[in-house]
């Protein structure tokens, strides 16, 4: 329970300060009635995921990214990993990946809410979205694409 409590705290206070290093984390947790020590925090970042980020002045500060973000890049991830091919034929596109991993590449396409595509269907390895119109494919790939190469 106090690690929980001390975990939230944690997330609270780099939500509402610009917290720069370790140290000042730690005593902040202190000031805030919890007993922490810079191991201890240490693994607080490591398991919540926090990291750093440079601010527009030029300094580092902790973020605490939310789960549903971090779910975004391992969905992400998977999907890069996965798929082996895109192709298309008038208004479907063909969406092969290695085996037993099409429902988890689906999930992902599913949660990017493009509205071009009416429909996925997901097999073992294959994935099959049904387009508005056949026009829509081409910018429906290169969005694919995008997410698959880390293209622009």
């Amino acid at each position: 329970m106090a690690r929980s409590a001390r975990q939230l705290k944690l997330i609270d206070i780099i939500n509402n300060n610009n917290v720069e290093t370790q140290s000042e984390l730690t005593e902040r947790l202190i000031e805030s009635g919890f007993a922490a020590t810079q191991a201890t925090v240490s693994r607080d970042i490591k398991e919540l995921g926090v990291t750093k980020v440079m601010t527009p002045s030029r300094r580092y500060k902790y973020v605490y990214e939310h789960e549903e973000k971090i779910m975004v890049n391992k969905f992400n991830n998977l999907f890069k990993e996965s798929v082996m091919s895109i192709k298309s034929s008038v208004n479907i596109i063909v969406v092969k990946t290695i085996i037993g991993s099409a429902n988890s590449a689906a999930a992902f396409i599913d949660n990017l809410d493009i509205n071009e595509i009416i429909g996925t269907i997901a097999g073992d390895d294959t994935i099959m979205l049904v387009m508005d119109k056949e026009e829509s494919v081409d910018g429906v790939k290169k969005q694919l694409a995008s997410y698959l190469y880390g293209l622009s």
